[in-house]
Order: C-alpha cells, then sequence, then structure tokens
C-alpha cells in the first residue's frame, strides 16, 4: 500500500515538475523507496546527516552539492557544473523526501514542489 502511495506521489511530482528527474524517501536513515535511475542506498545515513545539521554540503554518489538554503524541515543544495539540485524535504519527524533536479530547474520553486509531495505522504509510511 505504501509503496502504491509513494509510486502515485513521485508519477504527480514528475508531471508537475519534469525536471525533478529522480526520487526517494528515507526513513531515519534508511531508503524505503527510491527511483530505479539512481541508487541512494550508499548515501542515506550522510543525506539525512547532513538535512538534520544543515551540513555546508551533502556528497552523493561523488557529487558535493554545496548547501543555497537550509532549516530544520528542508535543505536545498546545488552543485556546480551540470550536477543539479539535491532537494530534501522532511516528511514526519524521521522521515524525508530526497529529490534531484536538473540544474536548468528554479531549486527554490522545485523545492516548493517536493515539500507538497512530502506533506502529502504524511501518515503514508
Amino acid at each position: 500500500m505504501a509503496d502504491d502511495t509513494i509510486a502515485t506521489e513521485w508519477q504527480l511530482l514528475h508531471a508537475n515538475n519534469p525536471s525533478i528527474g529522480a526520487f526517494a524517501v528515507c526513513h531515519g536513515p534508511k531508503v524505503i523507496w527510491q527511483t530505479d535511475n539512481w541508487d541512494l542506498v550508499p548515501f542515506a545515513s550522510d543525506i539525512v546527516w547532513g538535512a538534520e545539521s544543515q551540513a555546508p554540503s551533502i556528497t552523493v554518489s561523488g557529487v558535493s552539492y554545496e548547501r543555497v538554503d537550509s532549516a530544520e524541515d528542508y535543505y536545498l543544495g546545488l552543485a556546480e557544473g551540470s550536477g543539479g539540485w539535491l532537494l530534501i524535504s522532511r516528511m514526519e519527524v524521521d522521515k524525508w523526501v530526497v529529490c534531484w533536479a536538473a540544474r536548468e530547474a528554479v531549486g527554490d520553486l522545485a523545492l516548493v514542489d517536493v515539500a507538497k509531495t512530502a506533506t502529502n505522504l504524511i501518515g503514508a509510511i
């Protein structure tokens, strides 16, 4: 049931903002759902820790995303070159939505879309 709900929310997010090209949900340091086009499992604890601590950067698959903005419930990071955006939004106390968006995306607006998706998933997992 939760997998279907997450998949549906991912499809709606991507349809609304096609620049968001990858999606995952973490429960604590564990990935519980992700799109097939990236593997966050080895990096989940670093991603969650980075978001919670508002780290200056978070590295995923060798790409460093420098913090552009953050607060206790979100993190917006941008990689140099064509690396794109890392978008993280807290869903619940220990649950996070993690997304990647193309560099051409407007990071702040993409983060709003991700936050809306995180809100829609509250209670579903």
